[in-house]
């Protein structure tokens, strides 16, 4: 064991498609923070049969305290960042057993806009072929653990990648995430906000992980792309198929989104990612 590459003191569950590239980003920037080698390790999800020395392999090396103590500096703590945490069945207990209870940050974006630009991420990776009416239609047969798509890591399977409406129902992942991690250890914040205004929320962000407070640098990678509006259609759809999920939502965190989040929004909020 390696004990020069400690596990998460804290972990960014997602949601997909919600500002988790750039949350990870910034903290990246963060003289107190020490991020695993890649976003995305998929540890409690797809690679949980590679073992625990493997994931311990992808943390970065932090040395004992009294080393920082010495060079007066505060031991950074080490960061995660997996969206697909967030919405797997099995990652809340598997984080548990290995973590105990880290930190734990959710981005949670209106789900609609969140499904849209789902559809369109997978499109660009070359993994759908479906019009998105078909695509959402079809979902509940192809989002399973056995189908896949061959174009992208054999591991990942139709559960991941063509869950596009199924991961909007934000209350049903929270509750089976605080069966495990208690819920004090969550930080739950709205994507909309930090579309809006990523200098108060990575804020809050420190606050939370008690780190100093960084002005945020120019230039932080976004996972941003242009794509056509949400159909007229799919939104009234969408605002029928959400609208007990969201009040749910609200009643179990506070978080909602209080008038109908437009077409233009939704494309506005994706070049923000």
């Amino acid at each position: 064991m390696n004990l020069l590459r400690p596990l998460p003191d804290v972990v960014i569950l997602g949601a997909m498609r919600s500002g988790t590239t750039f949350l990870h980003a910034a903290l990246q920037q963060h003289a107190e923070v020490a991020a695993t080698k890649h976003k995305e390790l998929h540890f409690f999800t797809l690679h949980w049969n590679k073992g625990l020395e493997y994931y311990r392999s992808q943390m970065p090396l932090r040395w004992p305290r009294w080393m920082y103590r010495a060079l007066f500096r505060k031991r950074p703590i080490v960061l995660d960042s997996t969206p697909y945490y967030l919405f797997h069945p099995e990652a809340a207990k598997r984080l548990h057993d290995v973590l105990g209870a880290p930190k734990c940050i959710v981005l949670l974006r209106e789900s609609g806009a969140r499904a849209w630009s789902h559809y369109h991420h997978m499109l660009t990776l070359g993994c759908e072929h479906l019009g998105f009416r078909d695509a959402v239609d079809q979902e509940r047969k192809r989002s399973t653990f056995e189908s896949a798509c061959p174009e992208l890591d054999p591991a990942a399977t139709g559960h991941m990648l063509y869950s596009y409406t199924a991961r909007g129902f934000y209350a049903d992942q929270l509750r089976q995430w605080w069966q495990y991690v208690p819920r004090d250890r969550f930080l739950i914040l709205r994507s909309e906000d930090l579309f809006a205004e990523p200098q108060k929320v990575f804020d809050q962000v420190c606050a939370f992980l008690e780190l100093e407070r960084m002005t945020l640098p120019g230039g932080l990678p976004h996972n941003a792309r242009t794509q056509s509006p949400l159909p007229h259609f799919m939104r009234a759809r969408f605002d029928a198929l959400y609208e007990t999920p969201n009040q749910d939502l609200f009643e179990l965190t506070g978080i909602s989104w209080p008038r109908k989040v437009s077409s233009a929004e939704a494309v506005q909020g994706d070049a923000c990612l």
